[in-house]
């Protein structure tokens, strides 16, 4: 809980830190400027391939995620980015004595991404990693329902066209239920910031 609490205060100061032309580097080291000043918000939205346990408990069938999401400008070449997204998986349906079911899968986290530009300006192609608390909710009619809480990392590239609109590929990882539940799934697409 104190780790999402930190999170938190994080998503809500960082920006408004930001800001402030008089913030120089933690305690006024060598006169960096921690933050470039530039920050923003924006939403994303992705389509979820799964991909392992996970691909197996919705019967391979792509989900969505949509979340919202801060910019914290680091410097020239990159930034952060705490954010907080939904997603859905609806899987296959099966039967078992003359009834039908289906597996759903729905989530929440809370993380922050870490944003590196390879052109040295916040435009063009970057690299991205990230680390989320996630809260899973698998629902089945036959199998007793599934809660896990569990850290999720992800990884990928992605290509700002412009201020507003960038493209990403993300590869995820975690657990979304205590026994066979690897979370691997690969997500493709777009971030737009205001």
């Amino acid at each position: 809980m104190k780790a999402i609490a930190l999170l938190i205060v994080v998503a809500g100061i960082l920006p408004l830190s930001a800001q402030d032309t008089g913030l120089d580097g933690v305690g006024g080291l060598a006169g960096y400027n921690l933050f470039s000043g530039q920050s923003g918000f924006g939403f994303q939205a992705f389509a979820v391939m799964p991909q392992s346990d996970l691909h197996s408990a919705v019967g391979g069938r792509t989900g969505y995620e949509v979340g919202i999401h801060t910019t914290v400008g680091i410097d020239t070449a990159s930034e952060l980015r705490p954010r907080f997204d939904y997603t859905r998986l609806d899987g296959g349906s099966f039967s078992f004595t003359n009834a039908t079911s289906t597996t759903t899968i729905n989530g929440l986290s809370l993380g922050v991404d870490y944003l590196y530009y390879v052109q040295g300006t916040r435009t063009g192609m970057y690299g991205m990693a990230g680390a989320n608390i996630a809260w899973w909710e698998c629902q089945n009619r036959f199998v007793a329902n599934t809660r896990q809480t569990s850290p999720t990392f992800l990884i990928g590239p992605g290509f700002r066209f412009s201020k507003g609109f960038a493209a990403e590929l993300e590869f995820e990882f975690g657990q979304f239920r205590p026994s066979v539940g690897t979370d691997s799934s690969i997500k493709l697409g777009g971030v737009v910031d205001f």
